[in-house]
């Protein structure tokens, strides 16, 4: 069904297409418009418990994704800014280059790219201490964007991005054998459900431009539907209740806190492990809406803002404090310390700073919280192709083969700087903190020895899932298992916060 409006939209036969848009003797004006990013209006704050979500589901559609195919078992409703309405159970989008009247540029200078939200957050809070304007990004890894303009310190930090602009990607719906121009944002609704990655999801969606030119598929849901999607993929939904209320509590506390992280695309959150992982893959369980519906609007504060409120899967048996993760500023409440009863704190003692205290930890597990994860311990071997399938990935030029040395560690026990040496022409290459596990995909953690290594093959042995700031999940269970409070679990993990609700 089509609401037809010939004044904001027009058809074109498939067999055309071609022709319309790339032979097009299309008149064009140049411009000297300098933009430093495609604008995207931000998304609303959160204050409220009442507030809505935007969630990416799909992003850079348009630039590495060509279409968008949403099915539902009842009807989807399409309605886009120039007043078009399609409504079927079966839409598809696709997008077209279309040259615009006006070119400008795109210009920027870069830094980065960085490991993680969080080192790229720091060297935005260091540019704001000297009065320079930034912006996060993620084009393909976190990056920090700065108008051209600009005067920065350290140029060797940034590289300049220009690029010409003639050509917009723009949506096209595909209509049986015609195609319909469409503006945006393009709202959905599906009160039947979107089947969507192997779930059904519930929520009102928009399509809209992001800051890199592409287009971003979004979930607009409330903190309560998020969480039911979040909750049971971070920790499971089998749980003790109090674990799994700890977890809600520390889920929500996170999304308020990291809010702005895709704000420059126009919407809060995504739903990967770049943020919390977000699938409605299956019907919410009961003990998952009862820790939901129990800490409705609950939050933990820091000096009366929510903290950053990370976690992970197990510690190993020894919590890292937050700067051996990432390139941040250290946080009173996230702390190195001993993760086990009064036995696992007499039997150790940090700083783990030695190969031979790590070691000792590393063949130890009783009376520490959480060991009965699957990756409390591990073993991983690592071959000399694996390694270099993983350098060129991450885009490292190093000539093989190599040695792998521990160059520091942290107080926990962590490697905070691993040295890769050439063998061949000496060259170094330097993987410190989260880049580590960025680029070696196989450790689970950071806090490892290396057992045997030789030219093609290397024997790691280590502890813990994640990067071990915060919350440990298996530690969290344990503890509900042997009847810790809620309160008690979180004071445990995040010492000297307080627990305060929401508006």
């Amino acid at each position: 069904m089509l609401k037809k409006n010939y004044l904001n939209f027009f058809l074109f036969p498939s067999f055309l297409l071609g022709f319309c848009f790339f032979n097009s003797n299309f008149s064009r004006s140049e411009t000297n418009i300098v933009k430093t990013y495609f604008e995207a209006k931000y998304p609303i704050p959160l204050k409220s418990k009442d507030d809505f979500l935007l969630i990416g589901l799909e992003p850079y559609l348009g630039n590495y994704k060509k279409q968008l195919i949403l099915k539902s078992p009842g009807l989807i409703t399409l309605k886009d800014s120039s007043g078009i309405i399609h409504k079927s159970s079966n839409i598809k989008i696709i997008w077209l280059d279309v040259p615009i009247e006006n070119s400008f540029n795109v210009k920027r200078k870069v830094a980065g790219p960085f490991s993680s939200f969080e080192s790229a957050r720091q060297f935005q809070l260091n540019l704001q201490k000297i009065e320079i304007d930034s912006f996060i990004a993620r084009p393909k890894d976190w990056e920090v964007w700065i108008p051209i303009n600009q005067t920065v310190p350290n140029q060797k930090e940034f590289n300049v991005f220009a690029k010409k602009i003639s050509y917009l990607s723009s949506p096209y719906l595909v209509n049986r054998k015609k195609v319909i121009k469409l503006s945006g944002p393009i709202n959905f609704e599906a009160k039947s459900g979107l089947a969507w990655k192997d779930g059904i999801y519930n929520g009102v969606f928009l399509l809209k431009r992001d800051s890199y030119g592409s287009w971003t598929f979004i979930e607009k849901i409330q903190m309560p539907r998020y969480l039911e999607g979040v909750v049971p993929h971070e920790i499971g939904s089998n749980s003790p209740s109090n674990a799994l209320a700890a977890q809600t509590i520390l889920a929500r506390t996170w999304a308020i806190a990291n809010q702005s992280r895709f704000k420059i695309d126009g919407y809060h959150l995504c739903d990967s492990v770049q943020c919390q992982v977000y699938k409605r893959k299956y019907p919410p369980s009961t003990s998952i809406k009862s820790a939901i519906k129990q800490t409705k609007g609950i939050v933990i504060k820091w000096r009366g803002e929510p903290i950053n409120a990370v976690y992970h899967a197990t510690n190993g048996g020894v919590s890292a404090s937050i700067a051996e993760a990432w390139e941040v500023d250290p946080q009173p409440y996230l702390l190195t310390k001993l993760d086990g009863n009064s036995k696992w704190r007499k039997s150790h003692q940090v700083p783990l700073l030695t190969p031979q205290k790590v070691q000792n930890i590393l063949m130890d597990n009783d009376g520490a919280y959480g060991k009965n994860h699957y990756l409390f311990r591990w073993n991983k071997n690592i071959t000399e192709e694996e390694l270099k399938s993983y350098f060129q990935l991450a885009q490292k030029d190093i000539k093989f083969p190599v040695k792998i040395k521990i160059e520091e560690r942290g107080k926990s026990g962590r490697v905070v700087k691993l040295k890769i040496i050439s063998l061949i022409d000496k060259k170094i290459l330097i993987l410190e903190k989260g880049e580590i596990r960025k680029i070696l995909k196989k450790l689970p953690s950071t806090l490892f020895i290396i057992k045997n290594s030789s030219p093609k093959n290397w024997e790691f042995y280590g502890g813990g899932f994640g990067h071990g700031v915060g919350m440990s999940q298996a530690g969290a269970i344990e503890m509900a298992e042997n009847g810790w409070s809620v309160n008690q679990i979180l004071n445990h993990y995040y010492p000297g916060t307080e627990i305060d609700s929401l508006p």
